[in-house]
């Protein structure tokens, strides 16, 4: 019976891998979230980043470094290549039953983004890996930056899909076909 019991409590105390972080990036009306997921060990990246924080005790000292690095480690472009900006970073309390990970939400301005660099954590670890999902966009692709692969370029809403671009192009193509072959006509009855 005791045996059972540890084993209960053990898998209740699941860690993730400390070499491995979650981001869903969700696009509201107002804002673009991203719930971040972090082994406990995203506090041992935030000293390496800055070091001179190990002797402070300040909790506003060390949000401030945190906020400093995801800025510096999370860049969210646009289509035309400007970052987007992070506006503030808040620490939440969902952690799904895995008592050893930190979770923050990470909201940024509004904007369409396009391509995203993310080396959160790669100071600390050369084989991390980090996983991106979005929630509400029509991708239900995964995509990861490591450190020989530190970004990817997202589809996100466009203001017109890709049915509507082929659409698009087939009418130019045809009306040159009609016209053309009318031309044709034209050119033979004279």
């Amino acid at each position: 019976m005791f045996v059972l019991l540890l084993s209960v409590m053990f898998f209740k105390t699941y860690a993730h891998d400390t070499k491995e972080a979650y981001f869903k990036i969700e696009e509201s009306e107002h804002k673009i979230l991203i719930k971040a997921e972090f082994p406990w060990t995203i506090r041992k990246a935030v000293f390496k980043f800055k070091p001179e924080l190990k002797n402070n005790e300040s909790k506003e000292a060390i949000d401030n470094a945190f906020f400093e690095y995801v800025q510096s480690n999370l860049i969210l472009k646009d289509s035309d290549g400007n970052v987007i900006k992070l506006l503030n970073i808040e620490a939440s309390n969902d952690n799904a039953g895995h008592s050893h990970q930190s979770n923050f939400i990470f909201y940024f301005e509004k904007a369409t983004f396009f391509k995203v660099r993310n080396t959160i954590m790669f100071n600390l670890n050369d084989s991390q890996t980090n996983f991106h999902s979005f929630v509400n966009s029509g991708d239900s692709k995964i995509y990861t930056t490591s450190l020989n692969e530190p970004s990817f370029k997202c589809k996100t809403k466009a203001v017109f899909n890709d049915k509507l671009w082929m659409l698009l192009l087939l009418v130019p193509v045809g009306l040159f076909a009609i016209f053309s072959k009318r031309l044709k006509t034209n050119q033979s009855q004279h």
